[in-house]
């Protein structure tokens, strides 16, 4: 039987969480299982020296927090006053003037508005060179389950002859895919990814040495 624990409060932070006044990002691992073989013994049926099991369990339990980069509209880009190298125009009057469209698309206008909330709520803002973005840096979170028993018998039905099974079943789940950036592209909002990998494996094999020289 093992468990391997890896906790923040084991750890130092970060030198960029440090500069970004960021705590230590979140990153927990509790791995643990056992496992355990020998004969195969029931009532009725001693398998001593003829059928043996052996069993293998291992569950990961990681939730964790990684620290992310987005780009974000200042205030002032915000309300339309975009810069172009010296020169700052306002495209919402532009708009007018040219006869078009001139307020924000409301789905758009709440999408910014919710992403401002976000981002003066939580992490850092950093100041940029460019006059219409800023920087915001903060930590996304996730959580990984990984399950991975696995079984085996063997049976000897002589000398010559042993049949093998054995049987491995896997399921992991991560929620969200840090590992492929693909968690919300700020916090709250609905589009993530997920990676989910399902997989069984079974085998039976029989070897049988048949002679001297003629193994099957």
């Amino acid at each position: 039987v093992y468990h391997y624990w890896r906790d923040p409060k084991f750890n130092t932070n970060t030198f960029f969480n440090e500069i970004n006044n960021l705590d230590k990002n979140q990153v927990k691992v509790h791995q643990y299982g056992g496992r355990a073989g020998g004969p195969i013994v029931l009532p009725g049926f001693d398998g001593r020296g003829k059928a043996f099991f052996f069993l293998n369990f291992e569950h990961l339990y990681q939730p964790s927090s990684a620290t992310r980069t987005r780009v974000i509209l200042r205030d002032s880009a915000m309300a339309g006053n975009f810069t172009y190298g010296t020169t700052t125009r306002n495209v919402l009057a532009l708009a007018a003037a040219a006869g078009q469209t001139s307020t924000i698309d409301p789905t758009v206008l709440s999408i910014l508005n919710r992403i401002k909330d976000v981002t003066t709520s939580q992490g850092t803002i950093n100041e940029t060179a460019s006059a219409n973005f800023n920087q915001w840096v903060y930590q996304a979170e996730a959580k990984g389950n990984q399950y991975a028993p696995t079984a085996s018998i063997d049976y000897n039905f002589s000398d010559n002859h042993r049949l093998k099974a054995t049987y491995y079943w896997q399921r992991f789940t991560s929620t969200t895919d840090l590992l492929n950036n693909s968690e919300s592209r700020f916090p709250g909002f609905l589009n993530y990814g997920t990676q989910n990998s399902y997989r069984t494996t079974g085998s039976i094999s029989l070897r049988s040495t048949l002679s001297q020289n003629m193994v099957n």
